[in-house]
């Protein structure tokens, strides 16, 4: 076991966290599936789309907002799988492991990733919807907003905070290399 810290409540708050990651690995895509075949209007209220012109979204273009919307979705399902693997050092005792500062790290690079994912995935989307109208009616857009900027600022503030668990960490270890 490394590390030294396992309260019961982190253990069992962990195992918990770690099961609710695995679920919504599973579940985001079969939601996103859910939405977009069987409620588009959702789709394009989730994805802002109505403010482009479009107001609509059937055949052919609904299958391309499921491929572009799990492409982009992808950061998130990393960064899931990463926290659930975080999750489960901690359940397994692994409080101040370089395992565990890992994982928080990737979760971290995939909360940066995801914040760029957003603004392509928009841009993408509406570059493909937009493609066949005529010449002056296409369009092609890049919007960041505070969302993002804020899902990028817990991404480095999640990045630091892994660094100093690394540090923590390298110390456990010398320190239970002298005991």
């Amino acid at each position: 076991m490394v590390g030294t810290a396992n309260p019961p409540r982190v253990a069992k708050v962990s195992r918990w966290m770690a099961r609710l990651c695995a679920f919504l690995v599973v579940t985001v895509p079969l939601a996103n599936a859910a939405i977009v075949f069987g409620d588009p209007e959702q789709a394009i209220a989730n994805n802002d789309l109505a403010r482009f012109g479009i107001t609509a979204i059937d055949g052919p273009d609904q299958y391309t907002v499921f491929a572009i919307s799990t492409l982009f979705s992808l950061p998130l399902l990393w960064g899931l799988l990463q926290l659930r693997r975080l999750f489960v050092c901690y359940s397994r005792g692994e409080i101040f492991s370089r395992a565990a500062a890992r994982y928080l790290s990737r979760f971290a690079l995939a909360l940066l990733l995801g914040a760029v994912a957003t603004v392509l995935e928009r841009t993408a989307m509406v570059a493909a919807l937009t493609m066949h109208n005529p010449p002056g009616s296409r369009s092609l857009i890049v919007a960041l907003g505070s969302p993002e900027i804020a899902t990028a600022f817990v991404g480095v503030i999640f990045m630091i905070i892994a660094w100093v668990l690394g540090e923590a960490a390298a110390v456990a270890e010398d320190h239970r290399g002298f005991v």
